[in-house]
């Protein structure tokens, strides 16, 4: 046979159910964002290095055209 839960344990229980949901979510965002975020730093490092040399050639070129 069933015990009856009062209601505000039963709406207790509900809510925490929801929360430990929401929860889970989050931490599965979390993680994503988490992720994203060193993709876009790679990405910027190699974006970075890549208009270091960038530079470097403009400045070779530039003295190489100077002093043709």
């Amino acid at each position: 046979m069933f015990t009856k839960i009062p209601l505000r344990l039963h709406l207790l229980m509900q809510y925490s159910m929801h929360l430990y949901a929401c929860i889970s979510d989050l931490e599965k965002v979390v993680k994503r964002l988490q992720a994203e975020h060193a993709d876009t730093i790679t990405e910027l490092e190699k974006t970075r290095n890549m208009l270091i040399i960038q530079h470097k050639i403009n400045k070779d070129y530039q003295a190489e055209v100077r002093y043709s």
